[in-house]
């Protein structure tokens, strides 16, 4: 595979023309492609950090999967220090769309903020589930061997395998907990990067599903609410999510893509934003985690937003913006604190 070419602010729009030209078989899955609002997000991506576009983390059959990442242009602070000695962490951004929708164009603004606090982001494109083949867990394969590929290039653009965290909204907050809790061995996807080691130190799940498998989690809402007859409901979002499985083994695949199933006592920081009128994803997916970790002991805090629906919107439009900076704030504090442990850890070690 050939490195990612590095695209300077100045011929980034004309290098992503010309990929949009690329015969099929090179080129990016269609959620990949880019309007034209979103190529002026990437110019703007390019101007507040150190842009690697499209870079290809894997090929599945014809299709490339793709992913941006923005390097920090922040490395020290200002005494001229290190902000990371041992390398950079790595923040993935994993989008929303009910696993069969979205695209992985974040705003440039969380580019401006890891890039000026000496986080990288990392961007990733995943194969949708619906009907085609695939299911939920091959998206949580897909952003596995992102993270698995990183991992394997980190000496290349100086990372951290060590301080990997994510964040998302709804699928992506799914998404997110998957990566935090899940053994990345029950998801093995690209051979090539089977032998890539990582560690998830934290993350921030805003309104994401949490349990696929158990009905209490939903309320009635959501999947259930879609029509006047529950089961018909989470009949019809089964089909889309699961599809390519045969309806006896929904169940099982519902519950090995539940992050529920996978939290432990050790398992990596994690914050969860969740608006209290969501009825496409139920609070309940968060309360229920949550009272498991305090059973657990595992570090989950719960922050839950007064008259705020799915998108953080209500009667008192709750602007999602300011959520999503505390949110990126928390990603942060995360990644200095899990940095500062590892030292003090590895200090121990050659003391033994």
């Amino acid at each position: 595979m050939k490195n990612p070419v590095r695209l300077p602010a100045l011929l980034l729009m004309s290098a992503l023309a010309f990929a949009a030209l690329l015969p099929a078989g090179a080129a990016p899955l269609p959620q990949a492609r880019r309007n034209a609002r979103q190529e002026a997000g990437m110019k703007r991506k390019a101007e507040v950090s150190d842009l690697h576009a499209d870079i290809v983390y894997k090929k599945v059959g014809g299709d490339d999967l793709t992913l941006d990442l923005m390097l920090p242009k922040t490395k020290t602070d200002a005494k001229g220090r290190a902000l990371f000695p041992n390398g950079t962490p790595v923040v993935f951004y994993l989008h929303g769309g009910g696993w069969h929708g979205g695209h992985r164009y974040a705003s440039p603004d969380d580019a401006a903020y890891f890039s000026e606090n000496g986080l990288a982001l990392a961007c990733v494109t995943y194969r949708f589930a619906k009907n085609n083949g695939l299911t939920i867990a091959d998206c949580v394969t897909d952003c596995f061997d992102a993270a698995r590929y990183l991992a394997g290039r980190a000496a290349d653009f100086s990372l951290d395998p060590q301080l990997f965290l994510a964040y998302g909204h709804s699928a992506g907050g799914h998404l997110t907990l998957m990566m935090l809790y899940a053994p990345p061995a029950d998801f093995p996807g690209d051979p090539a990067l089977a032998a890539a080691k990582f560690r998830f130190v934290g993350g921030v799940s805003f309104s994401g599903p949490t349990n696929m498998h158990d009905r209490e989690f939903w309320n009635h809402e959501g999947w259930a609410g879609t029509y006047s007859n529950p089961l018909l409901a989470i009949q019809k979002n089964q089909t889309d999510a699961f599809g390519a499985a045969p309806e006896a083994g929904r169940p099982a695949i519902a519950k090995k893509v539940s992050p529920y199933y996978y939290l432990e006592k050790n398992s990596p920081r994690t914050l969860l934003i969740h608006g209290e009128l969501d009825r496409a994803i139920s609070i309940n997916h968060s309360v229920l985690l949550e009272k498991r970790a305090r059973e657990l002991g595992a570090d989950v805090t719960l922050w839950r937003v007064p008259n705020a629906d799915h998108g953080f919107k209500g009667g008192r439009t709750t602007v999602f913006d300011g959520w999503s900076r505390l949110g990126w704030g928390n990603l942060r504090d995360m990644a200095r604190e899990a940095a500062a442990k590892n030292a003090a850890d590895a200090a121990a070690a050659s003391r033994n």
